[in-house]
């Protein structure tokens, strides 16, 4: 059984193999821009190519290492045309990263949803990693300090601030957050720039809060996001 299953995981890796390295984008944008310097040429193209060859490759052990080492993920798992399908989904996402730092959380991101006894999993998989991949290093970093303000708070047994009404709490969330960015190096302005980014992707809101007469905007956190951080373990 296990062998048949290190043959299934071969086959996803050969899958992957078939793709040409010369049909790379980033081998194609190479060559044209060495070719607009003389005598540089095809040796200088295969050094690129064999480089970017070894950091997919890195990257792929990663996630290999990743979704199969502990054996959770079974033979059966490995045959379901989903999972082929999404596996493929996942490698040209991560062959994309011009970094290792989302790799392991894709890692999981997917692993946890193939054991997922969720409805449509590999559709919630799908647009969780959609979303994932369009944030910058950045954006993860501040909307995680966002997380922690938020996480905290919310959690706080009632009545901890007396008769604090529900905006009243949600600005100390938000002006704990902005405390914690500015400590890790965001000032205010560049922390709420970028956390209003991230509604793009359906993780953070913008929130109209009404406190002391006048309307205050902040962003908070979603129930998507709260479910996502626990699916990729950023929070353990």
């Amino acid at each position: 059984m296990n062998d048949l299953l290190e043959s299934k995981k071969d086959e996803l890796h050969n899958i992957e193999e078939l793709k040409d390295i010369s049909e790379n984008p980033v081998i194609k944008t190479a060559a044209s821009l060495i070719n607009l310097f003389p005598g540089a040429g095809a040796f200088i193209t295969s050094t690129i190519a064999d480089g970017l060859k070894a950091f997919e490759n890195k990257k792929r052990e990663e996630i290999e290492k990743i979704i199969f080492d502990d054996g959770t993920i079974t033979l059966d798992d490995v045959k379901d045309v989903h999972f082929i399908m999404e596996y493929i989904r996942l490698m040209e996402v991560v062959d994309r990263l011009s970094e290792n730092k989302k790799v392991k959380y894709m890692g999981r991101l997917f692993k946890n949803a193939v054991l997922s006894n969720e409805e449509n999993k590999y559709d919630i998989f799908d647009e969780r990693l959609h979303k994932f991949d369009q944030l910058s290093n950045r954006e993860i970093e501040v909307m995680y300090y966002l997380y922690e303000s938020q996480y905290d708070i919310e959690r706080e047994p009632f009545g901890t601030y007396g008769e604090e009404t529900p905006d009243d709490k949600r600005l100390r969330i938000w002006k704990t957050f902005l405390k914690f960015a500015e400590k890790h190096g965001y000032h205010k302005r560049l922390a709420e720039e970028i956390i209003a980014g991230t509604t793009r992707t359906g993780f953070c809101k913008i929130q109209y809060l009404n406190v002391t007469d006048k309307t205050k905007v902040i962003y908070l956190l979603t129930g998507e996001y709260f479910k996502f951080i626990k699916q990729i373990g950023l929070n353990e």
